[in-house]
């Protein structure tokens, strides 16, 4: 199995209200563990909260995740996309990526 995983580490110094946006799709077909997941952090990626998504679907979705409380103010936060496919024909497509919040 093949993976690939991007990741981003931001700020939430300041801001409360976290919200993660993005479309995304894959075209993934057949086996289970094909699946794109996006993942969170609140140590830069040391011990990662459960997903906000797993997911094989292959039409173009906008998610709008907001994350708990804990995510407000932090020096770092990280979010993870990552896919895990049989072979190299599969892929996960992830566009307009936006972390978010308001201002305090």
């Amino acid at each position: 199995m093949l993976a690939y995983i991007r990741s981003k580490s931001i700020s939430t110094v300041g801001y409360h209200g976290i919200h993660v946006k993005y479309a995304r799709k894959t075209n993934y077909t057949g086996a289970a563990t094909e699946k794109m997941v996006v993942e969170w952090s609140l140590d830069n990626g040391s011990n990662w909260q459960p997903a906000l998504e797993s997911t094989a679907d292959t039409a173009w979705a906008y998610k709008d995740w907001t994350l708990p409380s804990t995510a407000d103010g932090k020096t770092t936060i990280k979010v993870r996309f990552s896919g895990g496919w049989d072979n190299s024909t599969k892929f996960a497509y992830v566009d307009g990526v936006e972390i978010a919040g308001t201002p305090n």
